[in-house]
């Protein structure tokens, strides 16, 4: 319901200020990581918005890129960031799909009580000229991916799934309120970084495309399901169809013991 309502909410709002500028566009702004209380699905928000002010926690910033190839994204340093940092951090960002900055929101990371720039913002300005044309950033930012023929499956279901299983809650405000949350998030990302450290690329495709048959329109030879607990019958059939036709399978644990609404199968 939650993610539903959600996404719901950026539609309702795009098609009322198409009425007054049909070239008007949604920007989100701080976006969160897909959790089991906040409704932050990507594979629907992301059908409305085209430029992201994005935070990169919980493999967010490969999930836009995926989901919505023409978003514009704003990724990279900020908060006080210094020297090499910067440039780690805009890198990191350059190769998920980022291909802006903000960061005047937090005004203290390039100016000075006395508004001159700081350090930070001297070493963001150097960063930012080696990317948009004096460096091999601008032949990065320029590239298309190659994701390999991999996909990796992206589950709302099974982030609720992973969560009301645990029976606990961490003290701690945050979105990652289930140690089995954490564990969802912790093995998806070690797949992220398993395949990358390779010098593999790879898509995330989400539970709704799986349904209709992204895996084998989109011409993907290897699906990877990252403790994906909960599956719907239609994701089921698809992914056998995937392997029926020769199609490479790798799920990890507890795979589809849930069905799309998690509930468990018998």
């Amino acid at each position: 319901y939650m993610e539903k309502t959600y996404a719901d909410t950026f539609a309702f709002v795009l098609s009322e200020l198409k009425k007054s500028d049909p070239e008007g566009i949604l920007l989100n702004s701080g976006t969160q990581i897909s959790g089991s209380h906040n409704g932050c699905d990507y594979s629907r928000i992301d059908r409305y918005t085209r430029h992201l002010n994005a935070y990169d926690g919980g493999n967010q910033l490969d999930f836009h890129r995926c989901f919505s190839p023409d978003l514009k994204i704003s990724g990279g340093a900020g908060y006080g960031v210094l020297g090499k940092d910067v440039f780690n951090s805009f890198y990191d960002n350059l190769f998920k799909g980022s291909n802006g900055g903000a960061y005047i929101f937090w005004q203290y990371s390039t100016l000075d009580p006395d508004l001159t720039m700081s350090q930070s913002g001297k070493d963001m300005e150097a960063g930012f000229r080696e990317l948009r044309g004096e460096g091999i950033g601008r032949l990065v930012g320029s590239a298309t991916p190659d994701n390999h023929g991999i996909a990796l499956h992206y589950s709302y279901p099974s982030i609720h799934g992973t969560w009301i299983v645990d029976g606990k809650m961490k003290e701690e405000v945050s979105y990652n309120t289930s140690p089995s949350f954490d564990r969802f998030n912790e093995n998806r990302d070690g797949w992220v970084k398993a395949l990358k450290d390779s010098g593999l690329q790879f898509d995330f495709i989400s539970y709704g495309d799986v349904e209709k048959g992204g895996l084998i329109a989109k011409g993907y030879r290897t699906l990877v399901l990252p403790m994906s607990v909960a599956l719907s019958d239609k994701e089921v059939e698809a992914v056998r169809e995937f392997v029926r036709r020769g199609g490479t399978l790798i799920a990890d644990a507890l795979t589809g013991i849930m069905d799309g609404h998690c509930a468990f199968r018998g």
